[in-house]
């Protein structure tokens, strides 16, 4: 699981695949959220970015963490493809501390 630190920028990259391949996602949109571990309540939109549309790479991330609140959390991604359907992906789990930096 991914540590996260209260007050840290946070980026995180990844790919996306289908079928277990590498795909092109040319004319998809793709938007992320932050939730609660049980996936209830809404921490924060994050931003999202194709770093290789045609390879599937992407990033999330987020300038600020400060007021995320310490704890088990998770992102939720959602794809929408050029014909309108939508595809969400397994959330990914996070573990939100505050660090004795700040």
């Amino acid at each position: 699981m991914l540590n996260v630190y209260i007050g840290s920028t946070f980026q995180l990259a990844g790919s996306l695949q289908q079928d277990g391949a590498v795909a092109d996602f040319t004319g998809w949109s793709l938007s992320a959220s932050l939730y609660d571990a049980n996936g209830d309540t809404l921490i924060t939109p994050l931003s999202v970015g194709w770093t290789s549309i045609t390879q599937g790479l992407l990033t999330v991330s987020a300038t600020s963490t400060s007021n995320w609140p310490a704890g088990k959390a998770q992102i939720a991604v959602q794809l929408v493809s050029p014909a309108g359907e939508v595809i969400l992906g397994p959330p990914t789990y996070i573990r939100i501390l505050q660090s004795p930096l700040s």
